[in-house]
């Protein structure tokens, strides 16, 4: 009998749109499924995104089911919640053989197998074969000497042999999609894995082994896309490959595509991403034609010390050229964008934020992708070569293990940053209570489109915030001046939001549920609903400003107040003890803690407690 085996994405999710569920779907856990069961194993896939599990309900679904084999896939973001995950196994019986796959636990293997104690092993690089495998010797009780994969043993012996890279793609059999459990408008796809570029952030070629690019046939992609088109009513994809267009190869290999796209007759949008060297005008008028519609291209920065320390060396008038061929055909651009990064400076983020601003007045970005996007912050990732230079120039701050952020040495920086990490937490929350509200069966047109003006309105003034800031900062090597009246500024800015915010909820309050959102002690998000007295899970890691609003205007005359209010005190202790929220009743933005100013203190009943 074949080997029982799960395996398991933590992972967010992407979509709650039904017609989007594909993005929901992890393709790396599909192609070890498809290939597993191509073999002859009984394999199974687990997603939050697809299930909208808690952890708990996760756990205690694979326990029930007895398997033998549980894989995990583990990003370096979700170290904590991917330990929390495997200690809730193994404290409730769990003895199956635990591996975690990924970028991380091939990167770091050691690091991961002296945080994750309960794990018996690590799939490294490509997990199809190695997963296949390690199934085979479970059943058979065989020695765990399967190249790919890294025990204790095999490290501390030095025995360990890494799987060479599947040379030819096409023989991996297409990837299951569980997710799409019904009609999908839209899905992801991989039609190539690994990279020739050597960008200093990026792992991609340290994991591929420093292959290069490996692109899959021209018919068997669109073999892929036609059965997708047919199967599951796919009408968008998103090509997730790391670089669509790598070289003269994947230049010839894309009109390919689209060649074959027309012939066939799908009619399908699709996305792209591509280095801006790239675009060229009568390629992209080829590819638009077979339905390419969106393009992401990896800009980083204005900043020439930035592009400096990236290695992304960029001609000049480079950047223009690309960016005038795809906006006179029409082609939607996404940039790459890391505006924070060790080589920034007040004067760099001024430029940035012009060459948005420029780009935003021509209607070609939109205030969400202005500031929410655009004004990244580096993620240090593990096995990049940026973070072994930051590490030795004593740069990066391990705020946990495995978890690095930068160090920024220049104050009005800081406080720069400072400032954007609290904005971005106060509209990011802003705009999901106010898109909450379109989920609800009674709103209207009216109600969605004044939402929107408002949500756009506050993305907008996210932006306005960090360009006024940045004016008033002077140069990175001046002290900042006149910090009261700057924070007076910008707190009267916000001001301005929350009343407008306010205004919009008195407008359309009866058209929703009250409900609250917090954070349960295990570190899932919940909706609680007074009315059913149940709390519900979500996927969502910010607190929702709406609720709080809500719970303003209900407190007065609603019995459900009291009951709300101890709710709500609960879930702000534990934030507040967790650095996530400030206790100070003035909502002050700069400060010793982890400020989210748009928590508005006086929604609570004796605020000061």
């Amino acid at each position: 009998m074949d080997a029982k085996a799960i395996l398991v994405d933590l992972g967010p999710i992407y979509s709650h749109n039904p017609k989007r569920n594909g993005l929901n779907d992890n393709l790396g856990l599909g192609y070890i499924s498809a290939y597993c069961r191509s073999v002859g194993h009984e394999v199974e896939i687990l997603t939050r995104g697809n299930t909208r599990f808690t952890l708990e309900e996760m756990a205690a679904y694979i326990i029930s089911r007895g398997y033998k084999v549980v894989g995990v896939s583990l990003t370096q973001e979700r170290v904590d919640i991917g330990n929390y995950f495997i200690r809730l196994l193994r404290d409730n019986g769990c003895s199956a053989h635990i591996t975690l796959g990924g970028y991380l636990p091939t990167l770091a293997p050691e690091a991961v197998l002296d945080i994750f104690s309960g794990i018996d092993s690590l799939v490294t690089n490509e997990g199809e074969l190695t997963f296949a495998e390690l199934l085979q010797a479970i059943e058979n009780n065989q020695p765990l000497e399967i190249p790919g994969l890294l025990t204790r043993k095999t490290l501390k012996v030095g025995t360990f042999v890494p799987r060479p890279l599947i040379e030819d793609l096409d023989s991996l059999p297409f990837p299951d999609r569980p997710g799409q459990v019904g009609p999908s408008e839209v899905t992801w796809l991989y039609s190539s894995r690994g990279c020739s570029s050597r960008c200093t952030f990026c792992s991609i070629h340290v994991f591929y082994q420093d292959c290069g690019w490996r692109p899959r046939s021209v018919s068997n992609v669109v073999d892929e896309i036609e059965r997708l088109v047919k199967d599951k009513g796919v009408r968008e994809i998103q090509f997730c490959d790391d670089n669509f267009l790598c070289g003269r190869k994947g230049v010839k290999r894309a009109r390919q595509i689209a060649e074959a796209i027309i012939k066939r007759g799908l009619d399908i949008s699709f996305t792209i991403e591509c280095r801006l060297e790239s675009v060229e005008l009568d390629l992209f008028e080829f590819l638009k034609k077979a339905g390419l519609d969106t393009v992401l291209v990896g800009v980083e920065s204005i900043d020439e010390a930035s592009l400096e320390l990236f290695k992304k060396h960029r001609p000049e008038g480079l950047l223009d050229r690309a960016l005038s061929i795809l906006d006179s055909l029409d082609i939607r651009v996404h940039l790459g964008f890391i505006m924070f990064n060790p080589a920034s400076t007040i004067e760099s983020i001024r430029k940035n934020i012009a060459f948005l601003r420029s780009r935003f007045k021509q209607g070609k970005i939109s205030p969400w992708e202005m500031f929410l996007c655009y004004t990244s912050i580096l993620q240090p990732n593990t096995g990049t070569s940026l973070v072994e230079q930051l590490l030795q120039a004593s740069r990066l701050i391990e705020v946990s293990p495995l978890k690095l952020e930068m160090h920024y040495e220049q104050t009005p920086l800081e406080m720069l940053l400072e400032v954007r990490n609290s904005l971005r937490y106060q509209i990011e929350s802003f705009v999901y209570g106010v898109r909450s509200m379109f989920r609800t069966d009674s709103y209207s047109p009216e109600m969605v489109k004044a939402g929107e003006k408002l949500v756009d309105e506050s993305h907008t003034l996210g932006i306005e915030m960090m360009e006024y800031l940045a004016k008033k900062l002077g140069s990175s090597a001046e002290p900042v001046k006149n910090e009261e009246r700057i924070q007076e500024k910008l707190l009267a800015k916000i001001d301005r939001l929350n009343d407008h915010a306010e205004r919009y909820f008195k407008k359309y309050e009866k058209a929703v549920e009250f409900s609250f959102h917090g954070i349960n002690e295990n570190g899932n998000d919940w909706i609680y609903n007074p009315s059913t007295n149940q709390q519900t899970a979500l996927p969502a890691q910010t607190l929702d400003l709406l609720h709080f609003w809500q719970y303003r205007y209900y407190r007065k005359d609603d019995p459900r107040a009291d009951n709300i209010n101890s709710q709500a005190r609960t879930a702000c202790k534990k934030l507040i003890k967790q650095n996530m929220l400030a206790s100070t009743p003035s909502g002050k933005i700069f400060g010793d803690t982890e400020i989210s100013p748009f928590i508005l203190w006086d929604a609570l009943e004796g605020s000061n407690q």
